[in-house]
């Protein structure tokens, strides 16, 4: 037991170096970001992100202990952007006593010129899946293929249909773990469920993109008035 001690405070000194580490290369990796972006970096979040955006995003409210860090502030093709990675706690119970789990996802989000009305897309789940076993499926499309790997939630339904025209299916198509939430003007973005990595950011935006780019003409003079 002994010889044990010092072990474990070792190891315990080296996971504290290695967090001090990889929140310093997180803060690089983002401020090399924001440069290359030319937008503006902060390490804490002057802007009340989560604060102000749970109201809108439901998927912003898991968890306790909310709050937006890394946040990258500027404009991405003209839309108004911010970048930030994303903290949530949950909590577990054994006989050690109480666990605490610390959650971190990355998003974008822009402000388009229009409406976009509440629109959320993402890749079919397990839980989707059973779910509908049960009756309670989300909008299923002309395109089985695109039914079967993307999950459709929207208050309006033919707003849905609207959006998802043959050539947006077979857009979402050629992407892999794309997820869009949209409420009025505002659009958040990820790729994967966790914290992003470069790469993925880049993706994340030449999704965004790709979706922005094809939203109907008739759908954006409908709904521009309403921004």
């Amino acid at each position: 037991m002994e010889i044990l001690i010092p072990i474990l405070i070792a190891l315990l000194i080296a996971a504290v170096i290695a967090g001090i580490y990889g929140k310093a290369q997180r803060r690089k990796l983002f401020r090399k970001i924001a440069t290359g972006m030319g937008c503006r970096y902060y390490e804490d979040d002057p802007f009340s992100i989560a604060r102000r955006f749970e109201g809108k995003f439901s998927t912003l409210t898991n968890g306790s202990n909310r709050y937006a860090f890394n946040v990258i502030d500027g404009e991405w093709e003209g839309y108004p952007l911010r970048l930030f990675d994303h903290h949530n706690e949950t909590y577990s119970h054994s006989k050690n006593g109480r666990q605490t789990h610390h959650h971190y996802r990355t998003f974008v989000l822009l402000e388009h010129d229009m409406h976009l009305g509440h629109l959320e897309i993402r890749p079919e789940g397990m839980f989707d899946k059973l779910k509908a076993a049960f009756g309670f499926d989300d909008i299923d499309f002309e395109s089985a293929e695109f039914s079967r790997k993307w999950h459709v939630g929207a208050k309006d339904r033919k707003f849905a249909y609207d959006m998802l025209h043959p050539k947006m299916m077979e857009y979402f198509l050629t992407l892999r773990g794309f997820r869009i939430s949209t409420n009025g003007e505002w659009g958040l973005y990820r790729v994967g469920s966790g914290r992003m990595n470069q790469l993925e950011i880049r993706r994340t935006l030449r999704a965004a993109d790709g979706f922005i780019e094809r939203v109907p003409r008739f759908v954006r003079k409908d709904r521009e008035h309403l921004s």
